[in-house]
């Protein structure tokens, strides 16, 4: 049996000097002997000693600097007739990420109550959506940017019957948000036709291409395809705030004209356009901070501004900003437009009027 396992630092002994055969030819790499208990998988609960080299003249990701108490991960290989053999493979960072997510589930339902379970209830739904039934069409080959786009509409749609019911809001705030992220995917595929990506923009991509163990995966497509997922989450917002507020607007008063609709929830929607929008861009921005530094010229990086925006990370990070920022601005008037001419649309047909 080969397996990862959880463990828990119960002892250490004293770091002893590695060989420079052992540490990339430099002498002052440290080696220390961990005693640990394992916490799950085949051999749970037993105890086991497995070497931890520190080496300076290592990345520092490859280090893993523990101390008694820390929960770290081990890849245990062994036989029925008990371990053979244990190494050191990272921290064990999955045990906080749980207890952070029933945080946030509690948080939820304190503030929200009834509604921030139902919330808590679609998410766990979207994460399910796109773990079981995303993925799994990605890697089986089928075009990813048709695949999210897809499924961006049922992610969109069974989120907001959970949190907002089945109504006219939810209806014509699914079309909108829809609408948004084709627009966002056509400006993407062309888009793509100018900067000539190949979607192996990172490291972590081009190890991914040779360790994949399908053929079919297209890495361009799965680059834009990420970008549409990024626009998802905010254009669910403004879709639903300005879907509400025309509802509310036409129950308060049924003679307003079509028109006069569409102007209120253009109004609310360029309301949201400010904070929306820069929730979009520093969500992007958070997430690449370092490639900001690169682009910002610091003493860090060497290269100029036409060089650094030239490569494929950057200027993919930049088209991630750009069109799912037009794909948000564009959901605006979309939903607007459908929310103030639904009776019309679907009236006849009996179709949600509510």
């Amino acid at each position: 049996v080969s397996e990862y396992v959880r463990a828990k630092v119960i002892e250490k002994g004293e770091p002893i000097e590695t060989p420079p055969s052992l540490s990339y030819g430099f002498g002052n790499a440290e080696n220390e002997v961990l005693k640990a208990k394992l916490l799950g998988g085949t051999f749970k609960n037993a105890k086991v000693l497995v070497q931890n080299i520190i080496d300076p003249n290592r990345m520092p990701l490859a280090n893993i600097k523990v101390k008694v108490g820390d929960e770290i991960l081990l890849k245990v290989d062994g036989t029925n007739d008990g371990i053979e053999r244990v190494l050191i493979n990272n921290y064990s960072r999955d045990g906080f990420l749980i207890y952070l997510t029933g945080i946030l589930v509690i948080v939820l339902a304190l503030v929200g109550r009834f509604q921030g379970i139902r919330t808590a209830l679609a998410l766990a739904i979207s994460i399910v959506i796109v773990i079981q039934l995303l993925v799994p069409l990605i890697v089986k080959g089928y075009n990813a940017l048709l695949v999210v786009t897809a499924i961006s509409g049922v992610i969109a749609f069974s989120s907001l019957i959970i949190v907002t019911g089945f109504n006219r809001k939810t209806g014509s705030a699914t079309i909108g948000i829809l609408g948004g992220v084709i627009i966002a995917s056509f400006i993407i595929i062309y888009a793509d036709q100018k900067l000539h990506f190949t979607g192996i923009s990172s490291s972590r991509t081009a190890i991914l291409t040779q360790f994949t163990v399908s053929e079919k995966l297209d890495f361009r497509n799965i680059l834009m395809a990420g970008i549409i997922m990024g626009l998802l989450g905010t254009a669910m917002d403004s879709a639903v705030v300005v879907a509400s507020a025309v509802r509310e607007i036409k129950n308060a008063n049924p003679k307003l004209s079509t028109s006069q609709l569409i102007t209120a929830g253009m109004s609310v929607g360029t309301d949201l356009l400010g904070t929306i929008t820069n929730t979009l861009v520093f969500a992007y921005l958070g997430l690449r901070l370092i490639l900001l530094m690169t682009f910002a010229g610091t003493s860090i990086f060497t290269g100029g501004k036409l060089e650094i925006l030239s490569t494929e990370t950057i200027s993919a990070e930049m088209l991630r900003i750009l069109a799912g920022s037009i794909g948000l601005v564009l959901t605006i008037p979309i939903t607007a437009i459908i929310s103030a001419l639904w009776d019309k649309i679907f009236g006849f047909l009996g179709l949600i009027r509510s």
